[in-house]
Protein backbone atom coordinates (compact mmCIF):
# COMPACT_ATOMS: atom_id res chain seq x y z
CA UNK A 1 0.00 0.00 0.00
CA UNK A 2 2.84 1.91 0.98
CA UNK A 3 5.65 1.51 -1.64
CA UNK A 4 3.43 -0.58 -4.69
CA UNK A 5 3.21 2.66 -7.14
CA UNK A 6 7.16 3.55 -6.70
CA UNK A 7 8.17 -0.34 -6.63
CA UNK A 8 5.42 -0.06 -10.29
CA UNK A 9 8.01 2.93 -11.63
CA UNK A 10 11.37 1.45 -10.81
CA UNK A 11 10.14 -1.88 -12.58
CA UNK A 12 8.41 0.02 -15.57
CA UNK A 13 11.92 2.35 -15.71
CA UNK A 14 13.92 -0.93 -16.16
CA UNK A 15 11.62 -3.11 -18.29
CA UNK A 16 9.15 -1.00 -19.70
CA UNK A 17 5.46 -0.99 -19.50
CA UNK A 18 4.05 -4.24 -17.82
CA UNK A 19 3.68 -6.16 -14.14
CA UNK A 20 5.49 -8.36 -11.85
CA UNK A 21 3.28 -11.30 -12.19
CA UNK A 22 2.52 -13.13 -8.61
CA UNK A 23 1.65 -16.28 -10.42
CA UNK A 24 5.23 -17.64 -9.72
CA UNK A 25 6.28 -15.48 -7.43
CA UNK A 26 8.58 -15.38 -4.36
CA UNK A 27 9.55 -12.81 -1.81
CA UNK A 28 12.22 -12.34 1.42
CA UNK A 29 13.56 -10.49 3.78
CA UNK A 30 17.13 -10.67 5.32
CA UNK A 31 18.38 -8.63 8.12
CA UNK A 32 21.86 -6.99 7.73
CA UNK A 33 24.04 -5.39 9.30
CA UNK A 34 24.74 -1.32 8.14
CA UNK A 35 27.47 0.43 8.40
CA UNK A 36 27.14 1.68 11.81
CA UNK A 37 25.65 -1.38 13.10
CA UNK A 38 22.43 -0.99 12.44
CA UNK A 39 20.34 -3.67 11.75
CA UNK A 40 18.90 -3.42 8.09
CA UNK A 41 16.36 -4.72 5.92
CA UNK A 42 17.00 -6.70 2.42
CA UNK A 43 13.61 -7.28 0.94
CA UNK A 44 14.03 -9.27 -3.03
CA UNK A 45 11.15 -9.63 -5.07
CA UNK A 46 11.42 -11.92 -7.55
CA UNK A 47 8.93 -12.47 -10.18
CA UNK A 48 7.89 -12.83 -13.83
CA UNK A 49 7.72 -9.11 -16.07
CA UNK A 50 5.01 -9.70 -17.97
CA UNK A 51 5.09 -6.49 -20.52
CA UNK A 52 2.08 -4.56 -21.17
CA UNK A 53 0.08 -5.55 -24.67
CA UNK A 54 -2.59 -3.46 -26.61
CA UNK A 55 -5.47 -5.62 -27.67
CA UNK A 56 -6.96 -4.81 -30.80
CA UNK A 57 -10.73 -3.48 -31.24
CA UNK A 58 -11.10 -6.61 -33.92
CA UNK A 59 -10.11 -9.29 -31.75
CA UNK A 60 -12.57 -7.64 -28.78
CA UNK A 61 -15.77 -7.87 -30.77
CA UNK A 62 -15.23 -11.12 -32.38
CA UNK A 63 -15.04 -12.19 -29.31
CA UNK A 64 -18.00 -9.95 -27.64
CA UNK A 65 -20.38 -11.40 -30.56
CA UNK A 66 -19.64 -14.81 -30.02
CA UNK A 67 -20.42 -14.46 -26.53
CA UNK A 68 -23.22 -12.50 -26.73
CA UNK A 69 -24.83 -15.72 -29.10
CA UNK A 70 -23.80 -18.23 -26.60
CA UNK A 71 -25.80 -16.36 -24.10
CA UNK A 72 -28.76 -16.17 -26.31
CA UNK A 73 -28.48 -19.24 -27.06
CA UNK A 74 -28.72 -20.62 -23.43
Amino acid sequence: MHYGESIKEITNEEFGNGIMSATVFYRSADKVKGGDREDRVVATFDGKHMPYTEQKSEHMAASKSTTTSKLRNS
